[in-house]
């Protein structure tokens, strides 16, 4: 842990962000969702950024939909554009922090640019929306079983 918490200190010294806040709340009500943004800061590298801390054995491409939708949130609660989505990773297998960014169409990890995954913000914003709507055909789809099986028990 205290070799995490050395290379986060490292790292936040590094960065000097503007903290704009810490457990954000935003909401998208025309879509039905809210959350809660870990910290929401401006850099001056990367425009406004949404910093989401994971404890994880790794990276998730689920981290960065959730981030996408935190981005559409943010826009409709906050009237605010997010230019980069970062996860700030403290690894529970290594005793390591690293950063894993998505700005426009470039991915960066621990600051080095990736190869081209063909996957940018815009499609995490889509790939989000495509699984709220999904969560919601499912909700509705449960909401209609539970109604036949209760007329089923009658």
């Amino acid at each position: 842990i205290e070799n995490c918490l050395r290379l986060y200190d490292s790292w936040y010294e590094q960065n000097q962000d503007k903290v704009e806040g810490t457990e954000v709340l935003v909401a998208a009500p025309k879509f039905g969702y809210g959350g809660m943004i870990d910290r929401l800061v401006y850099s001056r590298k990367w425009g406004k950024v949404i910093d989401d801390y994971k404890t994880s054995k790794g990276f998730f491409l689920d981290n960065f939909i959730q981030a996408a939708g935190y981005s559409l949130a943010a826009f409709d609660w906050l009237n605010t554009h997010i230019d980069t989505y970062r996860i700030l990773l403290f690894s529970k297998t290594a005793a390591d922090f690293h950063t894993l960014i998505v700005t426009g169409d470039a991915w960066l990890l621990d600051d080095k640019k990736l190869p081209d995954f063909g996957i940018n913000q815009v499609g995490l914003r889509r790939q989000f929306l495509r699984n709220l709507a999904s969560m919601k055909f499912h909700k509705a789809g449960e909401k209609m079983f539970d109604s036949i099986y209760e007329d089923l028990k009658v």
